[in-house]
């Protein structure tokens, strides 16, 4: 991490530099700029809770299809085995959802609550 990815982490209100190749410049005025960097934050959990849902169900169908082809009226019989194993691989994959929310606040917050909802 070099020194600019900390001052840009530290300070949201600097533009993305031109030359950083690969990297989206967030266009916003001045005004909205803190919102959109909470509004990212958003996103971001957002995303991450829809990837841990994912990952649960399809968890839940390859242990219902495992126990299935095992045994006669297997996926019948471990229903609440296979769905309590892929509601818990669901919860420690969406877990870092909130850090990724308040991250966003974080970003612009500096202490000043104010000073963010000002518009």
């Amino acid at each position: 991490m070099s020194a600019e990815d900390v001052k840009q982490a530290v300070d949201p209100d600097d533009t993305l530099d031109d030359d950083d190749e690969g990297e989206p410049e967030f266009k916003t005025s001045k005004k909205w700029r803190r919102h959109q960097a909470v509004e990212r934050g958003a996103g971001s959990a957002a995303a991450t809770i829809a990837d841990a849902v994912a990952a649960g169900v399809a968890d839940w169908n390859r242990r219902q299809d495992r126990s299935a082809s095992r045994k006669k009226n297997g996926a019948v019989e471990d229903a609440l085995k296979n769905w309590g194993k892929a509601t818990s691989k669901a919860w420690r994959k969406s877990a870092s959802a909130p850090e990724d929310f308040w991250d966003g606040f974080d970003r612009v917050w500096k202490g000043s609550y104010r000073k963010f909802w000002r518009l």
